[in-house]
């Protein structure tokens, strides 16, 4: 995969604590986007000292296959957050969205699997497989996934 390289960059970037995949409705997508915030960079829920969870660690693995995709969904699992980052992977079955809001800090999609829209201060961009957007803090924006698609999620917050 030609984005690998940023992909192994944002992981070894982000680290912390992490989540186990679940499937959420749209107000917990939005808290789970953005709940780095307020969270002590040394509250670990793992004893085990690993920051980057839910992931072999020391084995090469296919980062898209590390998130499902569930018929009506959009999932979600938590890698790495902290008050300062969060690094989450998402899947959306087709017509699934999260809709407009807004978070206090930069965010970067990078799409691993199909197509997504993405509406940044009401402008649409269609992103596919290997293409990315930054999000600037406090701007308004939305996820709809115009066929299935998975994407990995950075939020860097001050």
């Amino acid at each position: 995969m030609k984005n690998l390289p940023i992909m192994v960059a944002a992981l070894l970037l982000f680290a912390s604590c992490g989540g186990d995949m679940h499937k959420m409705d749209t107000d917990d997508l939005h808290r789970q986007m953005h709940a780095a915030e307020g969270q002590s960079s040394t509250n670990r829920s793992n004893m085990d000292g690993k920051m980057i969870k839910n992931i072999e660690h020391s084995t090469v693995v296919s980062f898209a296959d590390q998130v499902e995709y569930l018929p009506g969904q959009v999932v979600s699992k938590t890698m790495a957050q902290n008050s300062h980052h969060s690094l989450t992977l998402f899947s959306f079955d087709k017509g699934e969205e999260i809709s407009t809001h807004d978070t206090s800090g930069d965010a970067m999609i990078i799409v691993l699997d199909g197509t997504g829209k993405i509406t940044l201060n009401g402008i649409e961009h269609i992103l596919n497989a290997g293409e990315a957007v930054v999000m600037p803090a406090n701007a308004p924006h939305s996820v709809f996934a115009v066929e299935r698609f998975k994407m990995l999620l950075t939020v860097l917050y001050d």
